[in-house]
């Protein structure tokens, strides 16, 4: 779901593996913490992709059951809590690296950016492909996953606990980033047909929007979602997500001259 320097060496999935698998994070963060050995940038480049990143650095600041910042709180504080401190800094130091090894990856002199100003049409073409296509793929994420996913059929049905980051109380915050990106991304891909931006800009807006407008409430996206007078904002959000991804996908096609492909959310 992603292109480019972030997509080498997995550093996507290094800094935020999510959704969760089989509790593939919890696994890591404890296998690491049980070991003996120092937690250098090598070690922890060979360690389990869930427990290099944000999400495994979240367990360690929040904990892992619902209220237990607290008690995460005490133990990283603790005489004995040396080996937690210490993974929580090799993993912002693994976090500070990937970040640099990405700029680099776009910026350098023989950085994507630069292979992309000297590509043939027909590379150019395959590259804004695959861009447009994941960015595609990230809206539908937002939509899916990150949404419809944890408001489920109604609110007993809604799985608060799949919300992205709860534990650190920023799902909501995620989104509206993630849908600030994808505004970025079409006025930056739609910038030579004003007439057309304006029309999906309004879409991408007014997604972008409502998210800010429930991140900077007090609510979680779990609590609104078990709420039958709150979820009805969250719908609101997905269906307006749901909206600009289908006004996104031809849009982007029309005016780049690409067909939209296939990515990591399509299935088989």
């Amino acid at each position: 779901m992603c292109a480019g320097p972030i997509a080498v060496e997995n550093r996507f999935e290094r800094v935020a593996h999510w959704p969760e698998r089989r509790n593939a994070v919890s696994r890591a963060v404890a296998g690491l913490l049980e070991e003996t050995g120092d937690l250098t940038p090598e070690r922890l480049r060979r360690a389990s992709v869930a427990g290099q990143g944000l999400t495994a650095l979240e367990r360690l600041l929040y904990g892992e059951a619902e209220g237990g910042a607290a008690r995460a709180a005490d133990e990283l504080a603790a005489p004995a809590g040396g080996r937690r401190r210490a993974l929580g800094a090799a993993i912002a130091g693994n976090l500070r690296e990937i970040g640099a090894e990405t700029l680099s990856g776009w910026t350098g002199n023989e950085g994507e950016a630069a292979a992309y100003e000297r590509a043939s049409p027909e590379a150019a073409r395959e590259i804004l492909t695959r861009l447009a296509t994941d960015q595609l793929a990230q809206i539908e994420a937002v939509e899916d996953a990150k949404l419809a996913t944890v408001l489920g059929k109604g609110p007993d049905g809604a799985r608060p606990l799949l919300a992205e980051g709860w534990r650190a109380g920023r799902s909501l915050r995620a989104i509206a980033l993630n849908l600030a990106a994808a505004e970025a991304f079409t006025r930056a891909a739609l910038s030579h047909e004003p007439e057309r931006l304006r029309a999906v800009e309004a879409g991408a807006a007014t997604a972008r929007s409502v998210a800010d407008g429930l991140a900077a409430g007090s609510a979680e996206l779990g609590a609104l979602a078990a709420d039958p007078k709150g979820r009805g904002r969250l719908v609101l959000l997905r269906d307006a997500v749901a909206s600009a991804r289908a006004v996104c996908g031809p849009a982007y096609a029309e005016a780049l001259g690409i067909t939209i492909g296939f990515n990591s959310r399509d299935g088989d």
